[in-house]
């Protein structure tokens, strides 16, 4: 059964269309039976969309559509020499779930301009455990990358990927090729020549690196009539990127929230290896299964979680708070009178 590990809500902003209810609604409605939900650069929907998978009996995977610096997220980001472009994070556990927390935190915080929120390689090597990694849509750097056909620039991003988030596969004697990396090349369901053309890259790339394909949608809507809604939104952006990007990114593909039998006709149309065997195309909707399997998070909600104080000997933790009210008096210059300390007690 095919999962959904590349999907959208109305959280990636003016981007995508679907609630969390209904997006949840419809995957139940379809037979779904685990979503993802990947929206762009932030986790606001992650608690609402595990309620809501929870109460529909489908098994939630946290995610996320994140940005990724083409050089370096300490430089300024432009469209020339430092652009941004985009890979899917998908929670395996806790560990990989607090992470991400991180590095969507620093995606906001640390890059140097105003134009997107992003990290780079280095920051991702640093929190990549417990986190699978898709390499991402049309947006990405690898779509890019073999889009302008430089293959050479497209297999080194992949392999400091494979440095990142895995070890390289097993060999046939070791354990039947199974591979080991939380590492796979994303292929796409786009009806169009150039999405066709890097699909074949792709699965190039694949046999080459020794990296698995998982087939993904990308869902920006529900059903293909809500494209229009699509666009409304994105035309509202006050960047003048924002605005053109559903021209160039959206206009000719359909980013709907694709049903079982359309995925079965979309990558079951996707050739066979040259020994024969399952298509590459069916390989990676099976490879969808062996990542919803893999990722077991579940948040835990209901309990109070506070950070940990060392407080002083000689102070309870109430008395320990009131010096450092009082001290933050002095530190500040702010006058003590029976007003204030009123309001400080």
């Amino acid at each position: 059964m095919f999962t959904h590990l590349h999907t959208h809500s109305h959280y990636s902003l003016l981007e995508a269309v679907p609630q969390i209810p209904d997006l949840v609604a419809k995957a139940k409605s379809l037979g779904y039976t685990s979503l993802a939900l990947t929206d762009v650069n932030n986790l606001y929907g992650a608690i609402e969309f595990q309620k809501e998978c929870k109460k529909a009996e489908i098994k939630s995977i946290i995610g996320c559509e994140i940005s990724i610096a083409e050089k370096s997220m300490h430089e300024p980001i432009n469209l020339n020499t430092n652009r941004v472009f985009k890979i899917v994070l998908l929670c395996k556990n806790e560990i990989g779930y607090k992470n991400l927390i991180k590095l969507v935190s620093h995606a906001h915080t640390i890059p140097v301009g105003k134009h997107t929120p992003c990290i780079d390689l280095s920051e991702l090597a640093k929190y990549a455990e417990g986190l699978i990694c898709l390499t991402g849509h049309v947006e990405s750097y690898l779509w890019e990358k073999l889009r302008t056909e430089d293959m050479a620039e497209a297999t080194t991003f992949l392999e400091q990927l494979k440095n990142i988030f895995g070890a390289t596969p097993l060999s046939l004697g070791e354990g039947q090729g199974e591979r080991v990396m939380d590492l796979y090349l994303e292929l796409n369901s786009l009806d169009t020549e150039e999405a066709k053309n890097i699909n074949k890259q792709i699965i190039v790339l694949s046999n080459k690196l020794n990296i698995e394909l998982v087939a993904t949608s990308n869902s920006h809507y529900l059903n293909l009539g809500d494209k229009a809604a699509q666009k409304v939104l994105m035309g509202i952006s006050n960047e003048i990127d924002g605005k053109e990007k559903f021209n160039r990114v959206f206009k000719n593909g359909n980013f709907t929230f694709h049903t079982p039998a359309e995925i079965e006709k979309l990558y079951g149309a996707f050739p066979s290896p040259e020994g024969g065997g399952l298509g590459w195309g069916l390989q990676a909707v099976l490879n969808t299964k062996k990542i919803a399997d893999e990722c077991n998070l579940k948040i835990e909600l209901g309990n109070w979680v506070f950070p940990k104080v060392n407080i002083p000997d000689g102070y309870t933790p109430a008395s320990y708070l009131t010096k450092l009210v009082y001290d933050g008096f002095e530190k500040r210059g702010l006058e003590l009178n029976d007003i204030t300390k009123a309001r400080a007690d």
